[in-house]
């Protein structure tokens, strides 16, 4: 679906608000990616922005190996951050207690524009911003991997031995869906659902419904 109009602004005097939405599927074929590239090198020239080819799921479960630190009488527990970089999209999983083995259990998602040259930067530290241990993972590694997911402990660049991540990693191509829906037509269900591994999260939902609402607020302009 590819929706390009104005809409009337309400409670305004005045004024008028351009919207261009392209609906998008998610395809776990690699061969797809080439042509994807392809499209938006062609189209790039009317945008300001880079446009993305692919989104990277990234979750973050649990390191092993880190030190054991002794916690003194009234002294908060040494805690565990780790850092997820795609090129300066930044995130981070929040503090865990770290008594050598530490459980984040995080899900984060990375627009990406190419996957092919980009890699996914995980960076471990302290409570007091001391480095941990890292790791980089080109991301083209997930083109070539089955289902382009790879889920496994990596280990970590560190002065200790045996410091380890283990992280799963999903690549999803973003492609034009191969057939149009009329504006005017509701989406169906199940359509509409954006798979992130087992299943959706609360927020997902939430947007997902927000989404909803915003194109029947479309088809009641025309």
């Amino acid at each position: 679906m590819y929706l390009d109009k104005w809409i009337q602004l309400e409670n305004a005097e005045s004024g008028q608000l351009h919207i261009k939405l392209e609906r998008l599927q998610l395809l776990s074929d690699p061969t797809k990616l080439e042509e994807v590239l392809k499209e938006n090198e062609q189209t790039q020239t009317e945008r300001r922005t880079q446009m993305s080819s692919a989104v990277l799921y990234t979750f973050i479960e649990k390191a092993r190996g880190l030190p054991v630190v002794q916690v003194q009488k009234g002294k908060l527990n040494p805690l565990a951050v780790v850092q997820v970089a795609v090129q300066d999209s930044i995130q981070e999983t929040g503090s865990k207690v770290k008594n050598g083995e530490v459980e984040w259990k995080r899900r984060f998602q990375f627009l990406l524009r190419n996957p092919l040259t980009e890699e996914l930067k995980l960076m471990l530290h302290d409570e007091r911003q001391k480095p941990l241990g890292c790791v980089a993972v080109p991301l083209s590694q997930l083109v070539d991997a089955a289902d382009m997911t790879i889920e496994d402990w990596l280990p970590l660049e560190s002065t200790e031995e045996n410091r380890d991540i283990r992280v799963k990693l999903q690549l999803r191509i973003l492609a034009p869906h191969p057939y149009s829906v009329k504006e005017e037509e509701q989406i169906p269900e199940e359509i509409t659902r954006v798979p992130l591994f087992h299943g959706e999260t609360k927020a997902q939902i939430s947007k997902r419904k927000s989404w909803t609402k915003v194109r029947k607020l479309f088809a009641k302009k025309k």
